[in-house]
């Protein structure tokens, strides 16, 4: 399973989870992925100066609907 997190210019965030799986047994990979959209409201800061970094400030759990699509 990966993750990429890209910053908007708005402020806040998408967050792509990404895996692969081999779903059907065939030997065919199966990749589903899903995008979480982090508005500016859950992203505060951390640190001073150099140091101050974002931070997520959203719910811990949540569920996103992920597309499936076989790999060729």
């Amino acid at each position: 399973m990966s993750f990429k997190w890209t910053r908007k210019r708005d402020g806040g965030a998408d967050m792509l989870v990404k895996r692969v799986v081999d779903s059907d047994g065939d030997g065919d990979n199966v990749t589903e992925e899903a995008i979480h959209v982090v508005p500016k409201s859950q992203i505060g800061k951390i640190g001073e100066g150099k140091f101050a970094r974002a931070m997520y400030e959203g719910p811990e759990n949540f569920s996103i609907p992920a597309f499936r699509f076989k790999n060729s």
